[in-house]
């Protein structure tokens, strides 16, 4: 009975294995089919997405920025600019840029001052000076900082320099003045107080001789050879003729005009590049009585027959002129006549 029973299970399941095993083999074709389906619709619908996008981005592009085929940018008009204008315009830039420097100079002088340092405040205002030798403010300014400092030398010049500037009518005039009467008057009284002018400017004319300039050594290159880069060298001993005075090299200022010819007669002041210092870094003409100023010249760029022709040397020592050396003399008739500053 059981081997009967037995049989029978057999059978049953000879008949049920193979329905369903081909069922689960369907079902296992049918998942990976949709997988791989969803993995290509991916990458399909990613490719289609993109191309469908740029092709917006590139549309709307050439639509923003098209320009009409029958019509062309005009340029924008120029302004016309003319020389007169553009010289009278350079001239106020540089009147603004004058003016600036001034007043920095001057509010540099004014805070030294109030910090209480009179030393700095001089330096500050002998650069204002350097902008413009002839500002009352300036002198004004140096010849009462001079007083504040005692040194009525200093004073007695600025003071003078006020008084000289032909303004008889002004106030500042009328007191600059007053002030070197009162500083003639003191020293007059008492017989202790220094001299008010220097012992170094007295002399004929008030030209002083304390520094004289004696014979010019002149070295020049390349004049024959080329017409470019002509160099000269201006070698200037300048003596001291009373060795006992001791001389302030912050005192000392030297004017230098060179003078080129162009074609025959025709005598211009130099373009060239023109740079000077003393071959002893410190000249106090305590070791040697001589000091020598090297001067050089270069003429990079020249004209045509354009070449080096004379040279005015004038060196001045507490703003008086101690000497002046030219070459040819008749180049005097040419100076410009300015005054160096202290």
């Amino acid at each position: 009975m059981s081997a009967v029973k037995q049989s029978s299970k057999e059978r049953n399941s000879k008949h049920l294995s193979p329905p369903i095993y081909a069922w689960a083999v369907r079902l296992v074709i049918i998942v990976v089919f949709i997988q791989v389906f969803s993995l290509l619709s991916i990458f399909w619908l990613r490719h289609y997405v993109f191309d469908h996008v740029s092709k917006k981005d590139r549309l709307a592009s050439n639509r923003s920025f098209q320009l009409p085929t029958f019509l062309s940018p005009k340029p924008p008009d120029l302004p016309t600019i003319h020389y007169k204008e553009l010289k009278k315009d350079f001239s106020n830039l540089v009147k603004e840029s004058k003016e600036e420097k001034l007043d920095a100079f001057i509010k540099d002088a004014e805070r030294f001052e109030k910090e209480g340092d009179l030393n700095l405040a001089h330096d500050a205002l002998n650069s204002a000076e350097e902008v413009d030798p002839k500002n009352f403010e300036v002198l004004m300014r140096q010849a009462q900082l001079a007083e504040r400092q005692k040194d009525s030398e200093r004073a007695y010049i600025y003071w003078s320099k006020i008084a000289n500037l032909d303004k008889k009518s002004d106030l500042l005039y009328k007191t600059a003045h007053q002030k070197i009467s009162a500083l003639k008057n003191q020293t007059k009284k008492d017989p202790l107080a220094p001299s008010l002018i220097p012992s170094s400017l007295k002399g004929s004319y008030g030209i002083g001789k304390t520094l004289s300039l004696e014979k010019i050594r002149v070295e020049k290159s390349n004049l024959s050879n080329s017409p470019w880069g002509q160099e000269v060298t201006l070698r200037i001993p300048i003596l001291l003729t009373d060795p006992s005075i001791r001389i302030d090299p912050k005192q000392i200022r030297y004017q230098i005009y060179i003078y080129d010819e162009i074609d025959k007669g025709i005598i211009l002041q130099s373009n060239a590049k023109i740079t000077s210092a003393f071959e002893n870094p410190l000249p106090t003409w305590t070791i040697h009585q001589t000091e020598i100023l090297r001067i050089n010249y270069k003429l990079e760029r020249p004209v045509q027959n354009q070449k080096f022709y004379g040279y005015i040397i004038r060196i001045f020592y507490c703003g008086q002129l101690q000497d002046q050396i030219a070459d040819p003399p008749e180049l005097l008739t040419r100076l410009p006549g300015l005054i160096p500053k202290m």
